[in-house]
């Protein structure tokens, strides 16, 4: 926990690697930890992809949020110069041409190849 609290990303990561043999939000913080350090692991990235469905990854990535809402401090904008997520998606466009909103007029509509994108600059503003 102090990792978290003290800006430690080397150590978060380390403690999120070896919790994610066991559980799968773990393994989703993993990744987002490795986004916002700026070194992402692409390899487990792309099988936690196609492991899960839409309704598993917003599951996870709701408790993810929720667990990092509970932690201070809050809107710091800690890792903005190094996040990086490389898997940005093209879909988002499609999604306002179509009108998909999930939750007011500019909350446009997530899929499986936009959830983990928008999770990752979600984490990064929130942190």
């Amino acid at each position: 926990m102090s990792a978290f609290l003290f800006f430690d990303i080397e150590e978060a990561i380390e403690l999120a690697a070896y919790a994610k043999k066991v559980y799968p939000v773990a393994k989703l913080l993993y990744i987002m930890l490795k986004s916002l350090g700026g070194k992402e692991d692409h390899e487990v990235y792309s099988k936690f992809k196609k492991r899960y469905n839409y309704e598993e990854a917003e599951g996870f990535c709701e408790t993810l949020k929720f667990h990092i809402r509970m932690l201070p401090p809050n809107r710091f904008g800690t890792y903005s110069e190094t996040w990086c997520f490389t898997d940005s998606p093209m879909c988002w466009e499609s999604h306002q041409f179509l009108d998909e909103f999930n939750g007011g007029p500019y909350i446009v509509e997530r899929c499986i190849d936009c959830i983990y994108f928008y999770l990752s600059r979600d984490i990064m503003e929130m942190t």
